[in-house]
């Protein structure tokens, strides 16, 4: 009974832990969304200012790799390692499609995938924003790199032999902890 008590209370504060950190990206991906909105309802984005209030949003929230804003074609054309000469191109992205395709999609959060502009493994963190006459004009997306969520779930003590696996909603690997040896990575299912 102890025994049970005990991983129920570790599986919760593991819980809360983890539930924390996506609302507080989501915050600061809601920010921009609202910033760029603003912007558009004026008549323009101006890409300097988006570019220091996006900068302002990343410095508050170390888990995160970077926020980046796209287009209504699926480029991404602001945000840290963006070259707007050479921009990278999202359009086929699940998260892309979903924000552009369902107006009250809300949060998405993608499964892990390779970013395009790192090269890092992480889970997207999206919302679609809007033009001036309320159409789809982009998505804010962010990424967290899967390092992060790894040592958030390394801190859970569950014995020597004991292993932290982290899931998403289809029940797919998310990452584990210890990371299984000679693996690609702790991603897939």
């Amino acid at each position: 009974l102890r025994a049970q008590w005990l991983t129920q209370n570790l599986a919760s504060a593991t819980e809360r832990s983890l539930y924390a950190n996506p609302e507080k990206i989501d915050v600061a991906v809601g920010a921009v969304v609202h910033h760029l909105e603003q912007n558009l309802a004026d008549g323009q984005l101006r890409t300097p200012v988006a570019e220091v209030f996006l900068r302002s949003q990343i410095s508050d929230r170390p888990a995160l790799d970077g926020i980046r804003v796209v287009d209504a074609q699926g480029r991404i054309f602001l945000g840290p390692d963006v070259d707007p000469r050479h921009p990278v191109n999202v359009a086929d992205r699940p998260w892309f499609i979903t924000q552009r395709d369902q107006p009250i999609a809300g949060l998405v959060i993608s499964a892990p995938l390779q970013s395009r502009i790192t090269g890092q493994w992480v889970m997207s963190f999206s919302r679609r924003y809007v033009d001036a006459g309320g159409d789809f004009a982009g998505v804010v997306t962010a990424a967290v790199p899967l390092d992060f969520f790894q040592q958030l779930i390394s801190g859970v003590d569950v014995g020597h032999h004991g292993t932290v696996v982290l899931r998403d909603g289809q029940l797919s690997l998310v990452t584990r902890y210890p990371p299984l040896q000679g693996a690609a990575g702790a991603v897939g299912g």
